[in-house]
């Protein structure tokens, strides 16, 4: 082919992209932004419904056999085989060894992660939604269709979730602001967001629940009490909780919206109301007389410190009940500074109501791995012990088990001894440093939670008291909680397939969207100092509020599980419930610092990163030649309808 002929194809492949051009921007004046913010979230989420592999989501076996036992009644031997064989067809079981891949004839092999788990009846809604095109659908279909099926469902979750982003934002930051267009579409494009509310798991209704209630929840403060709009925030709070348990830290601001909605005469009432509730809520959430720096795995009416006159030590033991395991960690930094195998000496005085055996305490050592995940636990072998009434002193050998997360336990004893009793714990280090462990004669009182807050938020156990005892040592809790936060900004911004694909050069993209979410950061709170948000003062905390329980709930819950072989995963997806304010906080404030005639660029850097998120997956599922050609079609198709609509996101003339 000549240069000449060359050069004339080229032009008029670029008049084809203008006409192309012109031809979206002409529709762009016909359509309203709502119709494109949901036909992009339409696009959006069946992309990467279908071009991420099934079973490839977060749990998605577990999900799939939760959804058949609910419409389809327990699940047959062969079915399971039809699923493991679905699994080994699209390479699930890759990242296990070789030797723990099932197979068709030895099903009962399944990994946990496919069993499903119980839920409670009350938070099936989402679940009951998406089936419902399973009771027209054959059990014999492949069952890899039959999971997309469930993703096309949970798309639907996406598109309503998008347009009650823009009803939100439009409440909180007016129509005719930009803003109300910014956080709804940045937020529809976000690959953290957009890719787990395209796959199978119940946080997308979680998502849809939290923000309806956000949405209803300014609703009602900026116009007014009415009893219509009342309702409705009842009834969006009832579909949130009946989505997933995620939202209910987020239903806690629901009697201060209330507060806030009526028009005081005096406008520092709802601040004193406000105090003052916040302050008996505090009284009674809390209690004090727990053991300072000593965790239990079982909320009790009692508390598990009390005055003795059997004590060796001081005034106070510790009064251990039944079935109930208390420990303490020891600092990290002290504890990896000898050796595997080298001997501390524990030594303890204990006693019980009533004689018997009992198991004495060990050692226990966590594991984490990449990220902020948990793997496992080693421990000391147990030795029982005979107890008597009097209390007698113990003496316990514990070699080195090397870790990241080490505690000294005492086990659960058995209810036939009554309540047991412990004082004078001292932990002696290999090189004969005493008074290692902390707190050892149960002198020094704490906070706890009261067992009627535990019992307000099933399923949280003693979580929220671990986690306020491992708070108390810099070197694990501040390790967990790095961990935590570091695996939950990697997957707020996205990180694929269950936490199997991260951005393609991570290193510098996860760095540099830790600094460019640092930056819309302070940018709102530059905004907030300034006032130049449309938005009031009890608007903007009830959000700031909500966004800092559930994120609060999300980072303490995973670190209350120290004690257990459990995750430490903290997904980005469990705060879905405040996907609205956190979209609001970073657009707001790269919006103050970029100014209006900038601001496209934030739905330009959402879309690059997007781009850049489909490249990863398809590295990763399709790495020859037509993997990277999806790419390059997305690339063609996205760009220059972005561009086509730059100046319709700014525009005041296109609000409907």
């Amino acid at each position: 082919m000549s240069l000449w002929r060359r050069w004339r194809l080229l032009g008029a492949g670029r008049e084809a992209l203008l006409r192309i051009r012109k031809r979206l921007d002409s529709l762009a004046r016909r359509m309203s932004f709502v119709h494109f913010l949901l036909l992009l979230a339409v696009a959006q989420g069946f992309w990467y419904a279908n071009f991420v592999p099934p079973w490839w989501n977060y749990d998605e076996p577990r999900h799939f056999w939760l959804a058949w036992t609910l419409t389809r009644g327990d699940i047959t031997r062969r079915e399971k085989k039809r699923v493991v064989r679905s699994l080994l067809n699209y390479d699930w079981f890759h990242h296990y060894p070789r030797d723990m891949w099932p197979s068709e004839k030895d099903v009962d092999r399944i990994p946990s992660l496919m069993r499903p788990t119980p839920r409670p009846e009350g938070r099936l809604l989402y679940w009951r939604i998406i089936t419902l095109p399973w009771y027209l659908v054959p059990a014999s279909w492949d069952v890899a269709w039959q999971l997309r099926i469930l993703r096309w469902m949970t798309v639907l979750f996406f598109v309503a979730t998008a347009w009650a982003l823009w009803k939100a934002s439009q409440e909180f930051f007016g129509k005719a602001h930009p803003l109300s267009r910014l956080v709804p579409l940045f937020t529809v494009l976000l690959p953290g967001f957009a890719e787990p509310m395209s796959l199978v798991n119940d946080d997308a209704g979680a998502a849809l629940g939290g923000t309806l209630f956000l949405w209803a929840s300014l609703r009602l403060i900026r116009r007014g009490f009415r009893w219509d709009r009342f309702l409705a925030l009842l009834a969006a709070a009832w579909l949130a909780q009946a989505m997933k348990r995620t939202t209910v830290p987020l239903l806690a601001i629901l009697p201060v919206v209330v507060l806030f909605s009526f028009r005081w005469r005096w406008r520092g009432v709802p601040w004193v109301l406000l105090g003052g509730g916040a302050l008996a809520v505090l009284l009674t959430t809390f209690r004090w007389g727990d053991p300072a720096y000593w965790y239990y795995d079982r909320p009790w009416e009692m508390p598990l410190r009390v005055p003795s006159p059997q004590a060796q030590d001081g005034e106070w033991v510790f009064r251990l009940p039944p079935e109930t395991e208390m420990g303490q960690w020891i600092p990290r930094a002290v504890y990896n500074s000898y050796p595997e195998g080298a001997e501390w000496v524990l030594s303890f005085w204990m006693w019980a109501e009533k004689p018997g055996e009992v198991t004495l305490p060990r050692l226990c050592v966590g594991h984490a791995t990449w990220g902020a995940q948990l793997k496992g636990q080693d421990c000391t072998p147990a030795e029982k012990a005979h107890l008597s009434t009097e209390p007698r002193r113990f003496q316990v050998v514990l070699p080195t088990i090397q870790g990241d997360f080490p505690r000294v336990e005492f086990p659960p004893h058995d209810a036939g001894l009554g309540m047991v009793y412990i004082d004078d714990v001292i932990l002696e280090s290999p090189d004969g440093q005493r008074h290692i462990i902390r707190n050892g004669s149960a002198e020094a009182g704490w906070w706890g939670l009261n067992p009627w807050f535990l019992r307000f938020v099933p399923g949280w156990g003693s979580s929220p008291n671990v986690a306020l005892a491992a708070l108390q040592y810099p070197h694990i809790g501040q390790v967990a909680l790095y961990l935590e936060a570091s695996f939950l900004l990697k997957t707020a911004w996205g990180f694929f397939a269950r936490a199997k694909i991260p951005y393609l050069g991570q290193n510098v993209v996860y760095g540099f969207l830790l600094l460019w979410g640092l930056v819309g950061i302070l940018g709102c709170g530059m905004s907030l100092v300034r006032k130049q948000p449309p938005c009031s003062g009890a608007t903007t905390g009830i959000l700031i509020v909500g966004l800092f329980l559930v994120l609060g709930s999300v980072l303490l819950f995973p670190l209350g599980r120290l004690h257990a072989s459990a995750s430490l995963l903290t997904w980005f997806r469990y705060a879905f419930p405040v996907i609205f304010p956190f979209s609001a906080l970073l657009v707001s404030g790269w919006y103050h610092l970029l100014g209006p005639r900038r601001a496209a660029w934030i739905v330009r850097f959402a879309a690059w990163l997007n781009l850049l998120a489909v490249w990863s997956i398809a590295d990763f599922f399709y790495p020859t030649l037509a993997g990277f050609g999806y790419v390059l079609l997305l690339v063609v198709g996205s760009w220059f309808p972005l561009e086509a609509w730059r100046r319709f996101l700014l525009r005041d003339d296109h609000i409907h």
